[in-house]
C-alpha cells in the first residue's frame, strides 16, 4: 500500500482533481490510491511535489 489516499486527504483534494493535477484519469488514480497498479517514476514525483513529500514517504511504509 501507499499513503496517497491519507496525503490526499489531509490537503482536502478529490481523486478527481489530483487527477486532472498530473494529467491522468480518475479511474487510474483510484488504482495507483488503492494498489491496483504502480505509477511511473516520473507520475510518483508529479504526486510527491503536489504534497510536498518525497516519493519515499508516500509509496514507502
Amino acid at each position: 500500500m501507499n499513503n496517497i489516499k491519507k496525503f490526499r486527504v489531509e490537503k482536502n483534494i478529490t481523486q478527481k482533481e489530483l487527477a486532472d493535477k498530473i494529467g491522468i484519469t480518475q479511474q487510474m488514480m483510484s488504482n495507483y490510491e488503492n494498489g491496483y497498479s504502480t505509477p511511473s517514476i516520473k507520475l510518483a514525483q508529479k504526486i510527491a511535489d503536489i504534497f510536498e513529500s518525497s516519493i519515499d514517504t508516500i509509496f514507502l511504509k
